[in-house]
């Protein structure tokens, strides 16, 4: 999900998604964040955006989001963490078996395979430290 604010008379100084009350992301001196988000159960789920000023102001939207169905597969690219490993999150029925691959070129690539992930709640998070001064890679999961 992604979100964002803005201020008329200053600077939006933090900035916190939360789902059913519990951050999810908080981007502090930005006006916009992205937080991936795999849910493991169906119903309604609130999801808030939140807003502090320079001056210590606070504003928030709340939407109700109903879920329907769990996500059969997903995999979602969120970032470079602070010691440089790259961390993919990963949706997908519980009890299932994946193996992340990766590759330098598309389309005819050679994957790699990292490593095989036990997908025991229908959600896993993978940090990729290797290769990090590496200018591009290409990741997939692939269901055993």
């Amino acid at each position: 999900m992604r979100g964002s604010a803005r201020d008329p008379d200053g600077t939006i100084t933090n900035f916190t998604l939360l789902v059913d009350g519990i951050s999810v992301g908080e981007f502090p001196y930005g006006c916009c964040g992205k937080a991936a988000v795999c849910m493991d159960y169906l119903g309604e789920v609130m999801v808030t955006g939140r807003a502090t000023d320079n001056k210590g102001a606070m504003g928030e939207t709340n939407i109700v989001i109903r879920v329907i169905g769990l996500p059969i597969h997903m995999l979602d690219p969120v970032g470079f963490q602070t010691n440089g490993a790259f961390k993919l999150c990963m949706c997908g029925q519980p009890g299932s078996n994946y193996v992340i691959e990766i590759a330098t070129n598309l389309p005819a690539a050679i994957w790699t395979t990292l490593g095989p992930m036990e997908n025991t709640n229908g959600i896993w998070r993978y940090f990729d430290v290797t290769g990090t001064n590496v200018p591009h890679k290409f990741y997939r999961a692939r269901q055993l």
